[in-house]
């Protein structure tokens, strides 16, 4: 393998981590440096449940996916704002949990 390659070959794997960093550490941001609670927890709020008949439907596995995704989403902020207008009963559009409660009869 001439240098050139190698250089070449170095950089680009250089370039993959540099992105996956990145990537990490705005997942990172985003879960741990918001303090405000989670939506998922007035939608459980707003359809009288709790988080351990929730676990009883879904599964431990289940509701830890659930609450991973609504911390991971990047639309907490307006998902808050639109459960307060329209009660904590309906999930918003595009809520990737919306079918975490319609499979589980929530």
């Amino acid at each position: 393998m001439t240098t050139t390659l190698s250089v070449i070959l170095v950089a680009a794997w250089a370039a993959i981590g540099i992105v996956l960093a990145y990537g990490l550490a705005v997942a990172w941001r985003r879960v741990m440096l918001d303090e405000t609670p989670l939506p998922f927890f007035s939608v459980l709020e707003g359809r009288h449940l709790s988080v351990k008949q929730v676990e009883e439907s879904a599964g431990f596995d289940g509701l830890g996916t659930a609450v991973r995704r609504c911390a991971m989403c990047s639309e907490k902020a307006a998902c808050s704002r639109s459960l307060a207008g329209r009660g904590a009963r309906v999930t918003t559009p595009g809520c990737p949990n919306a079918g975490f409660f319609q499979a589980n009869g929530l």
